[in-house]
This record gives C-alpha cells, sequence and structure tokens, in this order.
C-alpha cells in the first residue's frame, strides 16, 4: 500500500525502520484558526557541513539537545553535506576540497543523534511536551542538493539508503529512537538542475523509504503574484523544466515531501504562497529557513522575519499557517 507521509497527523506502516518512522510521521502541522496568534517558535540551527568531525557533531547535537530542554521546545534540523556525487557521497558546499563517503555522511549523523541525546533529558519533568501524540523533540534531516552529478532516480534512491542506515542506527538505542526521528532532504533549486532530473531524484527517493524528506530549496523566478502554473525563470542561471507544478511536486505533492522553504528576502514567501494556491492550499509547511544575514552585505531575513513573513503570507491568503518550526543555518 502506498502511503501519504507529510507531516499532518498520519499512520505508518511496519517496515526496515517503522519503530523510529511511525512516530516521526505523526508529527502535527495543525492548521490555526484566523483568531489565532501562534508564538514565533524558537529558532533551530541548521548547518552546512564542513567537516568529518565527530567530535564536532556530537557537540553540535549537544547544543541542539540543551536548547530544546531549556525552551521547551521540539526541532528540525537539517545537516547539508552538499551536491551528491556519483559514488554516493557528497561534496561540502562550505569547504571546496571536502567529499564526504557515506560511511562518513552516516558517522556525522549518527554522532549529532548520539549528542542530542546526552543532553536531552526525555524523561524529565521539563522535557518538551508531546506533539501530534508524538515524544520525539528532534527531526534530524540528512541532505544533499540538486547541484552535482547524482540527481537522478537513482541518486534518490542511494540517499534513502543512507538515511535508513541512520534510522537504523538511532533504533538499537530505544531511549535515542523516542527523542530522535531520521529524515532526508534537499535543496532543490532551479538554479542547479533540470526540473526533471529533481523530480527523478525526490521520485526515486520516495519509492525507496518509508521516511520522509524536507525540501529547503527556493522558488527563483516564481510568481509572487498568481497560480497560473508560472513558468519560473532566473534569468540566466535558470534550468529548464521549472514551474510552479515542479516546486509544489518536490516541495509537497511527492509522498514523503515537506516544505521548509528559503524564506531570506522580501517575496520569497509570496512565491511559495503562490505555489500552495496552484495546488489549491493544501501545503503544510513546517516553518521557513533563513540565513541570518541581516548584518552581511545585502542584508536578509533574521529568523523572526522569515517566521512572520510566511506566516502573514499565509494567512493573508486563507492558508494553513500553522508554521511550528524555525530553521536558521
Amino acid at each position: 500500500m502506498r502511503l501519504d507521509f507529510r507531516v499532518a497527523p498520519l499512520q505508518a506502516s511496519v517496515g526496515v525502520v517503522s519503530a523510529l518512522l511511525l512516530a516521526s510521521l505523526t508529527w502535527g502541522t495543525a492548521s490555526a484558526s484566523a483568531a489565532t496568534v501562534e508564538p514565533t517558535p524558537v529558532p533551530a540551527r541548521s548547518y552546512y557541513v564542513g567537516s568529518t568531525s565527530t567530535t564536532q557533531a556530537e557537540n553540535e547535537g549537544c547544543e541542539q539537545g540543551e536548547e530544546n530542554l531549556v525552551n521547551l521546545e521540539r526541532a528540525v534540523v537539517i545537516l547539508d553535506f552538499g551536491g551528491q556525487l556519483k559514488d554516493g557521497g557528497a561534496k561540502s558546499i562550505v569547504v571546496s576540497k571536502l567529499k564526504f563517503t557515506r560511511a562518513q555522511i552516516e558517522a556525522y549523523a549518527e554522532a549529532f543523534a548520539n549528542g542530542y541525546l546526552a543532553c536531552y533529558e526525555p524523561f524529565s519533568d521539563d522535557a518538551a511536551p508531546a506533539a501530534g501524540g508524538v515524544s520525539q523533540s528532534l527531526a534530524l534531516a540528512i541532505g544533499t542538493s540538486n547541484d552535482l552529478h547524482e540527481v537522478s532516480e537513482a541518486g534518490g534512491t542511494a540517499w534513502a539508503g543512507d538515511v535508513a542506515a541512520v534510522a537504523r542506527y538511532v533504533l538499537e538505542y530505544p531511549a535515542q529512537a523516542e527523542q530522535v526521528a531520521i529524515w532526508g532532504g534537499n535543496d532543490f533549486e532551479n538554479a542547479y538542475s533540470t526540473g526533471s532530473k529533481a523530480l527523478k531524484w525526490a521520485k526515486g527517493y520516495s519509492a525507496a523509504t518509508e521516511s520522509p524528506y524536507v525540501d529547503y530549496g527556493d522558488a527563483g523566478g516564481c510568481s509572487e503574484t498568481n497560480h497560473k502554473n508560472e513558468s519560473c525563470t532566473l534569468a540566466e542561471h535558470n534550468k529548464s523544466g521549472w514551474d510552479q507544478k515542479v516546486f509544489y511536486e518536490v516541495s509537497w505533492g511527492i509522498r514523503g515531501a515537506n516544505p521548509t522553504p528559503e524564506i531570506y528576502v522580501p517575496g520569497n514567501a509570496q512565491q511559495w504562497g503562490q505555489i500552495d494556491l496552484y495546488g489549491g492550499g493544501t501545503m503544510s509547511f513546517l516553518g521557513p529557513l533563513d540565513e541570518n544575514r541581516e548584518d552581511e552585505p545585502g542584508g536578509g531575513f533574521d529568523p523572526n522575519e522569515a517566521w512572520h513573513a510566511l506566516h502573514s503570507e499565509l494567512s493573508e491568503e486563507d492558508l494553513n499557517y500553522g508554521l511550528p518550526y524555525s530553521l536558521t543555518i
């Protein structure tokens, strides 16, 4: 049976990593009523990974565990390993000559999960309250992008295998499995590959695993004012085959896809509002991703501005504006 693994309350079948994924797939994104004013979530730090050090990964995981415990928050965290290589590894986006093997990707993610559990006390009276009937407090997304070689069905299948390997590792430790869900992720952008290649990757991933993935990419060049399946162009940087339909499919329409879009500057939220309207207003956004570049040349949204920009756009369009998470990278 084909199952829908979006983040709205769902059910999962028993599979290789089902004990972990059954909980992770029921994370709720409850619709907010027009009269509700939702508080801004505490932003969770995501990472462009630039090291193979498992000690560094453990420290980063520990920091997130302490953050969740102090703020009584749950979080989505992305570990971005860069573009996917033909051998199944990835090339770092922040260290030009650093290439990760599949084993290094898995070890880094596993160490992050270890560090998180070491510093988060799941049975403390101060633990973050469960949401949607799930006690897990962290969804850890193992991310790549569509800008290198393996933007294909085979690439999606291979990445799903890496995600499944980490999920199996987490399942070996019941206390950790109760707190950490392992997901995939892709920074889909139309400056990187054709739309058809991105779709093939997403479908390959979806067919190979029950674990969801986050689309934490942009919607470059998409319309901010209409939703008639407009073409999305980025002048000379645009690759072919991208329109609102393709962005909708890779972020929500494909089984397992969940949107955490880049909301970096004014206009980004409007682009995603129109994509949602194109799809009939059915999307449930986990929350926005920002780069917190307000103090850098050229500016950009900080986490609070990014969250409110997306929240306001969805609210104004009478869409589901319950955004339970905030991500900054």
